[in-house]
């Protein structure tokens, strides 16, 4: 077998290569290889870390839509309740019932902005 070990292995001159010179190359490739094994963990961890970043940043935009929204909607369906035509809506007999309802809307925003703010949700 090593008739055909040194007949393959030959180098640029046509010389038989040695088995030191393969040892060398094999060293040299082990090495390559950890290298490249190296790179490839801080690519996956600069990967996670930027996975990370955008999850924190997507979570802070998603908190801040849900206050949003805590606030808004409630005053959005006291509205709409009070926008709708019918007969028996409180207020209609009263010149001032839209400026007391306004103000009661505002009124129940702040409340709940107050609320918040004590909760340290704001």
């Amino acid at each position: 077998m090593d008739w055909f070990y040194s007949y393959i292995l030959k180098d640029g001159a046509g010389q038989p290569i040695g088995w030191e010179q393969i040892n060398n190359w094999t060293s040299a490739q082990g090495i390559l290889w950890l290298h490249l094994d190296y790179a490839r963990d801080r690519t996956a961890i600069t990967q996670e870390e930027l996975n990370s970043h955008l999850s924190e940043q997507m979570n802070k935009t998603m908190y801040i839509l849900s206050i949003v929204a805590a606030i808004f909607l409630p005053l959005g369906l006291s509205t709409g309740l009070l926008g709708i035509n019918v007969g028996a809506i409180p207020g209609t007999d009263n010149k001032f019932a839209f400026v007391f309802g306004s103000m009661f809307l505002v009124a129940f925003a702040f409340v709940q902005i107050f609320i918040f703010k004590r909760k340290k949700w704001l």
